[in-house]
């Protein structure tokens, strides 16, 4: 099913687009909660913390994953298998450098960022710095070990190394999935026409709802740092190249909303918010998405604006909780703070994660002509 998916090697502009609107969802949710918590409700809009307060109550009234992250994960999963590996003679080593200059220098860099803005805004506002940042101080040991991903695996990990940039959590599973995919791909995935892959994703998904009801405390790393919890929802963004899954899809786009939307109607009564409901709304919602992509990704180009965006989405994502929390406790204006989140995330793009981009492709291109000599 995978490996015999047709490669996507146009650009889409559409696909960038909504990339920018998942990206600006987190950044306005983050900008209503931090502001008002620290500046008062008279320093936001009303009607901007009435969407926010109603969007929290229909998908994350058990602070589950963000929708906006969620659909960054299938977006992902659907990206990187877009124009991925189909075959082992595929280029392993083309593939894990665009994936480390692509992902790696941001994510380090977006660290030291949290770590220096946690410094800087602790003088100005230390209980609010804490508050806002999720930390309560920096650690040597805390900062390796989210440089070396551990709490993707290690719940217990999970809050003490948000270090100054809690968001970069999800970065952190992004960069272990992208370490899982060919050998997932490989050695999983062509196992008995993808029954034995489905049944490992299947077994995890119920397999985190059953750990959530006997430990309840597990929901924070669950929902939002964890590579098993994130890894189903990622490899059905991959599947939906898949001619028959996107048919399938396709058809079933207005049954897919409407289940969603059953399941968030019941999901608003007390005695329903359980981990089973949640995982299923969360799955609704990962259609819901699929739905999007499938209908979005096509070769014309829009000349919309929010490609731009899409683009830096990534920068503007690692960087935007550093900067958010600093420009708050300086007490800035709520819209002046936003605009600088993007705007910030589009410089950091040009200057930094282009250019790294560019080294990895020029590092593949000597390494692919000195193999033709």
């Amino acid at each position: 099913m995978f490996i015999s998916s047709q490669k996507k090697l146009f650009y889409s502009q559409n696909i960038d687009c909504l990339r920018g609107v998942f990206a600006v969802w987190v950044l306005f949710i983050h900008l209503s909660i931090f502001v008002v918590h620290v500046q008062g409700q008279a320093a936001y809009p009303g009607f901007l913390s009435w969407i926010n307060n109603l969007l929290i109550s229909i998908f994350q009234s058990s602070f589950e994953t963000h929708p906006a992250v969620l659909g960054f994960i299938v977006l992902s999963g659907y990206c990187i298998h877009r124009n991925g590996l189909r075959t082992p003679k595929d280029d392993l080593r083309a593939y894990s450098v665009r994936r480390v200059f692509r992902i790696l220098p941001v994510y380090v860099l977006a660290i030291i960022v949290g770590v220096c803005g946690f410094y800087w805004a602790s003088h100005i506002n230390l209980e609010a710095t804490q508050a806002l940042s999720a930390t309560k101080d920096i650690s040597s040991l805390l900062v390796i070990s989210k440089l070396l991903g551990l709490s993707a695996f290690i719940p217990q990990l999970h809050y003490s190394s948000f270090q100054g940039n809690a968001p970069l959590h999800t970065v952190m599973v992004e960069i272990w999935l992208y370490i899982l995919y060919p050998i997932i791909l490989f050695f999983i995935a062509p196992k008995r026409n993808g029954t034995i892959l489905l049944f490992i994703l299947s077994t995890l998904w119920v397999g985190g709802i059953i750990a959530l009801y006997m430990n309840p405390q597990l929901g924070g790393w669950w929902h939002n740092g964890s590579v098993f919890g994130f890894l189903p929802y990622w490899w059905l963004g991959a599947s939906l190249l898949d001619e028959n899954i996107r048919n399938f899809i396709h058809k079933k786009q207005y049954h897919i909303f409407i289940f969603w939307l059953v399941v968030t109607l019941v999901l608003q009564m007390e005695f329903a918010k359980t981990p089973l409901l949640f995982e299923i709304h969360k799955l609704a919602f990962a259609g819901l998405v699929g739905c999007f992509i499938i209908l979005l990704d096509h070769e014309r180009n829009e000349g919309l604006f929010g490609h731009i965006i899409g683009r830096a989405g990534y920068s503007i994502y690692a960087f935007h909780a550093p900067i958010l929390y600093l420009m708050i406790v300086y007490d800035w204006h709520w819209f002046i703070i936003l605009l600088t989140m993007i705007f910030s995330g589009i410089v950091i793009y040009e200057v930094i994660e282009k250019k790294f981009i560019g080294l990895g492709k020029s590092h593949i291109a000597k390494h692919v002509s000195r193999k033709s000599f």
